[in-house]
């Protein structure tokens, strides 16, 4: 077994080794870089599990309720700074968001500041009007499911226009 191993160590390039004049390119450093930070970024957060661990049902409670704020916040934060650099992106352009987001999002969604068409009023809808009614009384307005009394009665041969209301 030695002698396989030993042939497979053979054919086996050499790695390459960047020679001493030549600096990484700048996307490498990077690259690593990134990993580096995501490595303590596990570790940190390995750390701090293990300390909730300890915690009781109510500071885990608590725990969670200032992690819940602290999301919403940068959350917040970042939504700022995205429609800040979008709008400094279009004027840079000579466009509002108005602009972009208006071909975009149809009149009926777009915001009211954008030039879209105001909320309807909240007023109570109607029900709606019935359009069939059994023998017993039953009724029925014609949309979802056909109901059971009209399935069976169809089913003896009778029809539907003959209990239109």
């Amino acid at each position: 077994m030695a002698r396989t191993s030993a042939k497979r160590a053979k054919k086996t390039a050499p790695a390459k080794r960047a020679s001493p004049g030549k600096k990484a390119s700048p996307v490498k450093l990077a690259v690593k870089q990134v990993v580096v930070d995501a490595d303590q970024v596990r570790v940190d957060l390995d750390k701090l599990l293990k300390s909730l661990e300890g915690l009781g049902v109510v500071a885990l409670r608590e725990v969670v309720q200032c992690a819940t704020v602290l999301i919403d916040e940068k959350t917040e934060g970042e939504k700022r700074s995205f429609i800040e650099e979008m709008t400094a992106r279009a004027q840079a352009l000579g466009m509002s968001l108005a602009d972009i987001v208006g071909e975009v999002m149809p009149e009926s969604v777009r915001p009211v500041a954008m030039g879209g068409k105001p909320a309807k009023s909240g007023g109570k809808r109607t029900s709606l009007a019935v359009k069939y009614r059994s023998p017993s009384g039953e009724t029925w307005t014609g949309r979802g499911r056909t109901p059971r009394w009209l399935v069976s009665l169809e089913a003896e041969g009778k029809r539907r226009e003959d209990f239109a209301v």
